[in-house]
């Protein structure tokens, strides 16, 4: 009969020391794992769960007596992981409150309350003015625009510019001053002696300006916007046309004689220039200061067919002492020709 005793014995040793193996090995991973978990754990204290686990002995096979005399080593258990130290939070510390500051305020000074200015009103101020809307059209925009009624408006406006003259002027029909003016070239100014203005100077322009009043009414605004109607090509309203003359007022304030200087080229402008001085006077009676010695005021003028017309800026005044000695060529004309 077969023995199986002693195989038997065998068995189970091996058994048990693959129970310890994989015992130990089962302790091994979970301690591992806690450390992991407690790594990544809550640092509060008492979230935290203390694990330990207790190992069991071996459960002891009995053995014969043959085997007493030879006892197994106990296997080596490894040693346990030293635990990580948790890591603590810092107990927050409560605000603690601002030291009042017992130092008296220093006492500031109190500045004056300003008072509304007192603006002194009249009883009945009067309403602003209101701006004033500066356009500057002329016939043909306005026509392109109104129509019909502006072309009749402008011809009714021509007509009481040429009643304003004392007539429609006929270019074709000069009067005999006009003619004579048109054809005497002569100069009083040009070679004679004479006074210069000195402290006389302003009351020469006040006179001046005056003057102007009366022949810009005449030149400016008549004959001038007389001539818009024969059309844009027409040689009479060529921009470049400039008239120069010279003329006398006498003392009572009348205009005397009327020599065209220097002529334009074209008759008809010359002598609308001619026309509206003599439509002009009487003048003002001219000032005892400013009268040469045959008592009459001598004045060069220019009328320009530009925006320059009949100004001031183109007459120059004169006080003679003497008749000129001889006949001396008219100078050339010193007004620049501005092109409109």
């Amino acid at each position: 009969m077969i023995d199986y005793s002693e195989d038997r014995r065998r068995l189970n040793w091996k058994v048990g020391l693959t129970a310890i193996a994989v015992s130990l090995l089962l302790h091994q991973a979970v301690f591992f794992a806690l450390d992991l978990i407690g790594a990544f754990d809550e640092p509060a204290a008492e979230n935290k769960m203390e694990i330990t686990l207790r190992e069991e002995p071996p459960r002891q096979v009995p053995q014969k007596k043959a085997d007493e005399d030879r006892k197994p080593e106990p296997p080596q258990t490894p040693p346990a992981p030293t635990p990580r130290p948790r890591r603590t939070q810092p107990t927050p510390q409560p605000p603690q409150p601002p030291v009042p500051d017992n130092t008296p305020a220093p006492e500031e000074e109190a500045l004056p309350i300003p008072t509304a200015p007192t603006i002194a009103m009249s009883p009945d101020p009067l309403p602003p003015t209101p701006p004033k809307l500066q356009t500057r059209l002329n016939w043909g925009a306005f026509e392109r625009t109104m129509g019909e009624t502006a072309t009749a408006d402008r011809i009714a406006y021509r007509d009481s510019l040429m009643d304003k003259r004392g007539g429609s002027f006929q270019f074709g029909k000069m009067s005999a001053k006009v003619q004579k003016a048109l054809n005497d070239h002569r100069s009083w100014v040009a070679g004679a002696p004479q006074e210069p203005p000195g402290t006389k100077s302003a009351t020469f322009r006040q006179y001046l300006d005056a003057t102007h009043e009366q022949i810009h009414t005449l030149f400016a605004d008549s004959f001038l916007p007389s001539l818009i109607s024969l059309g844009a090509a027409h040689p009479l309203n060529d921009f470049s046309l400039v008239t120069l003359v010279e003329f006398q007022i006498l003392e009572n304030g009348i205009i005397n004689e009327v020599h065209v200087l220097r002529t334009s080229g074209q008759a008809v402008f010359d002598a609308g220039a001619v026309d509206s001085l003599y439509r002009a006077s009487p003048f003002l009676p001219p000032p005892e200061s400013i009268l040469s010695y045959d008592r009459r005021v001598y004045f060069r003028w220019g009328f320009y067919r530009n925006q320059r017309k009949c100004g001031t800026f183109n007459a120059t005044g004169y006080i003679l002492t003497g008749p000129a000695a001889a006949p001396v060529p008219i100078p050339e004309d010193r007004y620049s020709i501005i092109d409109g």
